[in-house]
C-alpha cells in the first residue's frame, strides 16, 4: 500500500480479492476484529469490500481518461463514499493510494 508517496509493496486490487477470498469462508454469524474500527459483522466486510470495488473502478476510469492525481483528487469521489473518507484513512489518502496501485507498473 501506500502512505506519504512511499510504497509499501501491496495493492488494493489485490486487498480487494484477499478481502473477498475472506468473505467467501466466512459463516454470516462471524463477528471481525478490524485493525481500526468497531467490532464488525460479515455485512460490515462486504461493505468494505464493495468500497475498495467501487473506488478503484472509480478511479481507474478516471486514470485512463487521462487525468492526474491532483485532478482525481479535486474532484474527489460521489457522495456515497464520503462517509468512509471520515475515519482513519482520508479521502485524499485513499484516492492517492489507488492511484498509486494502479499505475505502479504502467
Amino acid at each position: 500500500m501506500s502512505g506519504g508517496g512511499k510504497s509499501f509493496g501491496g495493492d488494493v486490487e489485490g486487498l480487494a480479492r484477499n478481502a473477498k477470498q475472506i468473505i467467501d469462508m466466512m459463516p454470516e454469524e462471524v463477528r471481525v476484529i478490524p485493525g481500526h474500527g468497531p467490532l464488525s459483522t460479515l455485512d460490515d466486510l462486504k461493505g468494505f469490500h464493495r468500497m475498495l470495488v467501487k473506488t478503484t473502478e472509480i478511479v481507474k476510469k478516471q486514470i485512463d481518461a487521462g487525468k492526474s492525481l491532483e485532478e482525481i483528487k479535486k474532484e474527489g469521489l460521489p457522495e456515497e463514499w464520503k462517509p468512509w473518507g471520515r475515519n482513519f484513512i482520508k479521502t485524499d489518502q485513499w484516492i492517492e493510494t489507488v492511484y498509486n496501485s494502479l499505475t505502479r507498473h504502467r
